[in-house]
């Protein structure tokens, strides 16, 4: 999809699950002569049993408030938390830890997942900073830390529907198999 405008409501549907853009606050690009000439933009996945939101790069804006009142709430979201030194660079690009936690309140995620971290030196914080900028972050605003969470490289974490909540690595060996899958309902 290409997005132009910022009134465009990108939509499509497939079966059960819609996609939707959500315009957020960063530069554009495809080619050396095209720098912001499109929308950038961060991604709701809608299905009667999840409700999803991925952030791609952002820099903190009136954008995510405006996602948190179209779509009510997400179950889970994954929120970009590094590369973010210099603040005075980086601000308008990338947002911190404690502006992803604000990020999560603002769009009503119940839970969070932490990306865009901890993978190869792009900015100027070590690449295991996020882990505690996070957590101070949390602390801060008294939210408990399993509800945004950042995943060791390889980890994965299964959406457990009817608990409404991301199973640890132990709960995952504990629960029984599951053949099922939102895709086949």
């Amino acid at each position: 999809m290409c997005i132009r405008d910022s009134a465009e409501r990108a939509e499509a549907r497939f079966g059960p699950f819609s996609v939707h853009f959500c315009a957020v606050q960063h530069w554009s690009a495809r080619g050396l002569y095209d720098r912001n000439r499109t929308l950038w933009g961060s991604w709701a996945l809608l299905h009667p049993q999840l409700r999803f939101w991925f952030s791609g790069d952002l820099g903190y804006s009136q954008d995510t408030r405006d996602i948190g009142a179209r779509f009510g709430h997400f179950d889970v979201a994954a929120i970009a938390v590094g590369a973010y030194e210099p603040r005075w660079f980086m601000k308008t690009q990338h947002i911190d830890p404690a502006e992803a936690v604000q990020v999560m309140q603002d769009i009503g995620a119940r839970h969070a997942v932490g990306i865009h971290w901890g993978t190869f030196p792009l900015t100027d914080e070590p690449l295991d900073q996020p882990i505690a900028d996070l957590a101070n972050a949390l602390r801060a605003r008294d939210i408990d830390a399993e509800r945004f969470v950042l995943f060791r490289h390889g980890e994965t974490r299964v959406w457990d529907a009817q608990a409404a909540r991301l199973l640890t690595p132990a709960e995952q060996q504990k629960a029984r198999p599951r053949v099922d899958s939102l895709a086949a309902q």
